[in-house]
């Protein structure tokens, strides 16, 4: 154990470090799991089809949201020169190359904007100028009642309240929206936001291959060089991913109210997303040691740094989001004031309220001991929950603007669509990922260290 040839050391731990023999099974249970999946996905879609594309959305953000949150991991870990996340970092590094996956899941997303199902004002020239239209005359009508109820909703003539809504949002009596600026219409039309997500998954990827490519290359030659390239462009790396995901999370979210902003709105997108990491993370490293995957490389002493992060990330995700309306509500300004309002009509009050107590209040007092964070099953069940609770929040985020104002559709379709992305990506992480590669970088200098890794 006290060897400081990693060959050597794995040899006296007896790990068993690829998953190979365990892909057969696993790809049975994820095929499985994602028939079930799609099959009541298209059941419940045959009462409200119209959902399917805010429900693919959702979808889609959550996934790539704990994704970018692996490949901020590792970029960190590089650029701290981190020693004791090395037997955890191979699992982030699988975990963050899937962005390659999410750019393919991102293609049935681009006819959805396009045709209008999810940044319609901003897509269709023409109905952008009708929907302004119709709230200046909201305004103006806005002591006259009923006629001002008519005005500001006026779209009915769609086909019923709600495919007015699913197309151009819920929209709130006698408030009128602001007119948007030439630039911001520019900004989130079509090919800009087309263009700029394929910039920002070439980004990513191009990190992510670089980050895993070279780790697994160090696992043949043992060359400490390779830590050092590593960290080199770790700072570059954390600087690109800052930027990207900040717009990334207006692009695809903020943008579904085209006239709503907060500067605030990207750092929430990443906060969210990092803490599902390692909710993921601690998942994973659960299902890999119960197979008997780096089952003594993996200790309670990293369980318990991880489930630091977990808990640290619970209060940031809740420091942002407490701040982004704080100030909101300070400035009382409608364009951005109405963005809150909607989530605090009728039933979105109640997600509202489950989300500051399921998200934040509740794990902030279940992971905060010493203990929950050394019980891998524990630790593994609370990420579970954590999970459920992101999962909420992108709900809560894309389908109060798409619904009728106050309505709060059952979230059945949502659901099952999700399950079969996670059996798309689960699949993906098993079968592209980890094949053939060991779950422990086994050529990094800092190895022992991790090995030998204790909490104070």
């Amino acid at each position: 154990m006290g060897s400081a040839n990693p060959t050597a050391l794995f040899k006296a731990l007896d790990d068993k470090l690829k998953v190979d023999d365990l892909i057969p099974g696993a790809l049975k249970a994820a095929g499985a799991m994602g028939v079930v999946g799609l099959l009541l996905c298209a059941l419940f879609s045959l009462w409200n089809p119209t959902r399917l594309a805010a429900a693919y959305l959702q979808g889609f953000c959550f996934l790539l949201s704990l994704t970018l949150g692996a490949l901020f991991f590792v970029m960190v870990q590089h650029l701290t020169r981190a020693g004791w996340s090395v037997t955890v970092r191979r699992v982030a590094e699988i975990l963050a190359s899937n962005v390659l996956l999410m750019a393919l899941l991102f293609i049935p997303l681009v006819p959805m904007i396009g045709y209008g199902y999810l940044q319609p004002k901003a897509t269709y020239p023409s109905l952008l100028k009708k929907q302004e239209a119709a709230a200046h005359h909201g305004a103006e009508a806005a002591h006259g009642g009923e006629a001002a109820h008519g005005a500001a909703a006026g779209h009915g003539d769609h086909g019923g309240a709600h495919d007015s809504a699913w197309k151009t949002g819920p929209h709130l009596p006698g408030v009128a929206h602001a007119t948007m600026d030439k630039a911001k219409k520019w900004w989130l039309s079509f090919w800009p936001l087309v263009c700029r997500m394929a910039i920002y998954f070439f980004i990513w990827i191009s990190l992510s291959r670089f980050f895993l490519g070279k780790s697994v290359q160090q696992d043949e030659s043992k060359d400490p060089a390779i830590t050092n390239s590593m960290q080199r462009w770790a700072p570059l790396g954390v600087v690109l991913f800052g930027l990207t995901v900040c717009l990334a999370g207006f692009d695809l979210l903020m943008a579904l109210d085209p006239y709503w902003y907060s500067t605030m709105f990207g750092v929430y997108f990443f906060a969210g997303g990092f803490l599902s990491f390692f909710a993921t993370l601690n998942l994973t490293l659960f299902l890999l040691r119960s197979k008997g995957v780096a089952a003594e490389a993996i200790t309670p002493e990293h369980y318990h740094d991880t489930g630091k992060f977990m808990f640290a990330f619970t209060v940031f995700w809740a420091y942002i989001g407490f701040s982004q309306y704080m100030l909101i509500w300070y400035g009382n300004i409608p364009e951005e004031t109405g963005w809150f309002l909607i989530r605090q009509t009728g039933g979105w009050k109640w997600i509202s309220a489950l989300l500051i107590l399921g998200h934040f209040v509740v794990p902030f007092f279940l992971v905060m001991s010493r203990w929950p964070k050394r019980q891998p099953a524990l630790l593994a069940l609370l990420s579970v929950y954590i999970l459920g609770m992101h999962f909420l929040d992108m709900f809560w985020l894309v389908s109060p603007q798409k619904s009728p104002l106050g309505v709060v559709p059952v979230p059945l379709m949502d659901f099952f669509l999700l399950i079969f992305m996670i059996a798309i990506y689960a699949a993906f992480t098993i079968s592209v990922g980890m094949r053939g590669k060991n779950m422990i970088p086994t050529g990094d200098p800092r190895l022992i260290e991790a090995v030998h890794f204790h909490n104070q």
